[in-house]
């Protein structure tokens, strides 16, 4: 099946990569981005203003089934949240 839209070739793209693909330092540079963003995110718990309250509310009110726990916060979220 040919993907005619942007998100159909990113995806059809990412399913066939192997890591023997990526070179070090495009892994080097993902790990960074991915600590990164989990750091942010701790840091945005840890200091949690109303901002941060409404953000998070607003995504462990659409937990259904398949849900992963907001780090910090004690709830959950679907994963896509």
């Amino acid at each position: 099946m040919a993907a005619t839209d942007i998100a159909g070739r990113l995806a059809e793209y990412s399913f066939q990569l192997e890591l023997e693909d990526i070179d070090a330092e495009t892994i080097d540079a993902a790990k960074v981005r991915l600590l990164d963003s989990i750091a942010s995110g701790v840091g945005a718990v840890s200091f949690a203003d109303d901002t941060t309250d409404t953000v998070v509310s607003f995504c462990a009110e659409r937990a259904g089934d398949a849900t992963v726990p907001i780090i910090g916060t004690g709830r959950q979220a679907p994963l896509e949240y």
